[in-house]
Formats: structure tokens, sequence, C-alpha cells
């Protein structure tokens, strides 16, 4: 599904440590007609987030400076809309848990699937997801 039929991209932040990771996840969004940007710790994060004011963050949990838990906390903070999605190999139960304690709206295993993160993605956002 793309997302080029809307009347404005929906904007998404995706931030992960390892660098290859987040541009693949963006890139891939981009092919598919998201604005993307992307940041590789969560103080960073929140740098970009100010400016860009994306609609949705996809972020890893396990991250240098500041952690994907307290980004989302503090993104939180600052926007109850923002769609916060973990994307994390930390999938645990105790690690879903923590995370919607600290404002996720969805936890999703590494790897993920196209579709994953395309149904998390459109979940509360402006279209619905067509996988065919």
């Amino acid at each position: 599904m793309s997302a080029d039929h809307l009347t404005q991209p929906i904007r998404v932040l995706v931030v992960d440590d390892n660098v290859d990771a987040a541009e693949l996840v963006a890139d891939l969004l981009s092919m598919l007609g998201y604005e993307t940007s992307a940041a590789h710790d969560g103080e960073s994060a929140l740098r970009v987030w100010s400016t860009t004011r994306p609609d949705a963050v996809i972020l890893d949990l396990g991250m240098p400076v500041m952690d994907g838990y307290e980004a989302a906390r503090q993104i939180r903070k600052l926007s109850k809309s923002c769609l916060l999605i973990a994307l994390s190999a930390w999938a645990r139960p105790a690690d879903v848990e923590r995370g919607r304690i600290a404002g996720f709206d969805h936890h999703i295993a590494k790897p993920a699937s196209v579709e994953q993160l395309l149904e998390a993605l459109h979940s509360r956002l402006r279209a619905p997801v067509d996988l065919s």
C-alpha cells in the first residue's frame, strides 16, 4: 500500500542506532509515498521531532544516549496524537508492557514485515490498510 493517494503525505520519523536499519525502513516508506526522516538515538530523535513534527515515530528501544522508552515518554509529553511504534528485538511481555507505560501505541518485534509496519502506521492515521 502506498500513501500517495493522500492529500498530504504521512510524515514518519524512523529512529534506530543501526544506521543501515533506520535508512532501510525510511527508504522503504519513502518509496511508498511517506515523507520520512531518520535519527540514530533518542536525543537526536527529539531534535528531529521538534523540527519535522511527524505524524508517527518508529523507534528502536535499545539505543545509546537516550533509549527508545525515554524518547517515547518525552515525545508523548509533547504530543498525545503522534503515533508511537516500537520496532525492536526487545519483545518479551515485560518489554511490551514497559513500552505501553512509556506511551507506545504499538510494539513490533524485529524483524518486521512491511505489512506489520503499514498496519501499525494506519491504525490511527488517515488511510485504511490495503495489503492486496
